[in-house]
């Protein structure tokens, strides 16, 4: 079942990383981890990458998932250890 879910991950971020290029972004690398994403993201990963910046969404869960379990974003931009550029959705994305 991981391999699967590892497996299913690289296609769709193989994807992504061909738009990233498509667009010009030179240098783009793909890593997965599995844990707990606020220290991952936070601190781990830019540590062991040498990590100037970390992008990220500004949302993903909702009002009470947030209340419950905490924003990833609000914990990666109170403990990163390097600057965070916080990225928020598109309201006009998906609206005809």
């Amino acid at each position: 079942v991981v391999f699967k879910l590892t497996e299913n991950t690289e296609k769709k971020l193989e994807g992504l990383k061909q738009e990233a290029l498509d667009a010009g972004v030179k240098d783009v690398n793909i890593h997965i981890r599995f844990g707990n994403p606020k220290p991952i993201i936070a601190r781990e990963f830019p540590k062991d990458h040498h990590s100037d910046v970390i992008v990220i969404g500004a949302t993903g869960l909702s009002a009470v998932e947030r209340l419950i379990i905490g924003s990833v974003t609000s914990y990666v931009t109170r403990t990163a250890s390097c600057d965070v550029l916080i990225v928020r959705p598109d309201k006009k994305a998906g609206k005809k």
